[in-house]
């Protein structure tokens, strides 16, 4: 198998699509040229005439998402273009972090914690977000207040499951040219959350709402 080696680590499967429409395997290994301790890997996915799954030679992520210490639980969400993994590598508030690298059509971006609240000072891991992008999930091992109340004595040796909701704003400006040069007095109308036809300006930009569709 390329995924799977011999005395080493293959772990921790995410499938998804990628910018390009291919099928692609995420996973975390310790295998050999690493960048060191758990890495994450990405491996192609084709199929053969019998519906066999075929995986291309697994490929290190590289050094812009990697780090020498332990990097984990891939998840790519495809609408955002966005790998999220946990890693110990780069600047934590404790344990493992949750951090997310957008894809650029060519490499990955510079990864960045998700910060507070969704990181703490313990382990923060396994994040998943779903298809609107509004939902998202994952394990840590924090010790929740909540939880103190009736344990004193939970010492959050364990990961729970938590669930965070994403405050997404969405503002959009039409502009329009004449050759080169913007118009200063542009008006336009919109179907969408508007009622049918009414007008609006350029002089401010107009809030829209996540996950619905609108005709100019």
């Amino acid at each position: 198998s390329r995924i799977n080696l011999s005395g080493y680590t293959a772990t921790q499967p995410s499938i998804a699509q990628d910018s390009e429409g291919n099928e692609v395997l995420f996973f975390a290994s310790d295998r050999p040229e690493g960048l060191g301790e758990m890495d994450i890997w990405k491996s192609t996915i084709s199929y053969a005439e019998d519906g066999t799954m075929r995986f291309s030679e697994p490929e290190n992520l590289g050094a812009n998402v990697n780090t020498p210490a332990d990097d984990i639980t891939p998840f790519y969400h495809q609408r955002c273009e966005t790998l999220y993994f946990s890693t110990k590598g780069r600047s934590t508030m404790g344990g493992f972090d949750i951090y997310s690298a957008r894809w650029d059509g060519y490499k990955f971006e510079a990864p960045e914690s998700l910060g507070y609240p969704v990181n703490s000072s313990y382990d923060d891991m396994y994040f998943f977000r779903d298809e609107t992008g509004i939902e998202a999930y994952f394990a840590s091992k924090r010790v929740d207040p909540e939880v103190l109340k009736y344990d004193r004595e939970y010492k959050g040796c364990c990961p729970d499951i938590y669930s965070a909701i994403f405050d997404i704003t969405a503002e959009l400006e039409v502009v329009a040219y004449c050759g080169s040069d913007p118009l200063s007095d542009v008006n336009y109308t919109m179907n969408g959350f508007a009622p049918r036809g009414e007008e609006y300006t350029t002089a401010a930009p107009i809030a829209l709402e996540v996950n619905e569709d609108y005709i100019f």
